[in-house]
């Protein structure tokens, strides 16, 4: 924990690929039963990214940063990890 300078968390949404993605799942549906499963796939695959996955980035003080990354339902856990940290860097000072 001492070597830890700082702690941040971010949601990274991807708009551009969830809207792909949607096109692409919604064009699927006319190619038959096969189709209509690969564009429910496609569809679940856009929701993924227009959500966001939360990442935690940790700062170290040999200028490293650290970035780790969850799954969207996550998103809760991560906040709570990110002020358990910040609480533990700052119980110190």
């Amino acid at each position: 924990m001492r070597h830890i300078t700082s702690v941040r968390s971010e949601v990274s949404r991807n708009l551009v690929w969830g809207v792909i993605f949607v096109l692409c799942g919604i064009a699927a549906f006319n190619a038959g039963i096969g189709g209509v499963i690969i564009g429910l796939f496609l569809l679940i695959v856009a929701a993924l990214f227009i959500w966001g996955s939360p990442s935690v980035r940790i700062n170290t003080a040999g200028g490293e940063s650290r970035p780790v990354r969850g799954w969207p339902w996550q998103r809760e856990m991560a906040e709570t990890f990110t002020a358990a940290v910040r609480e533990a860097l700052f119980e110190k000072e």
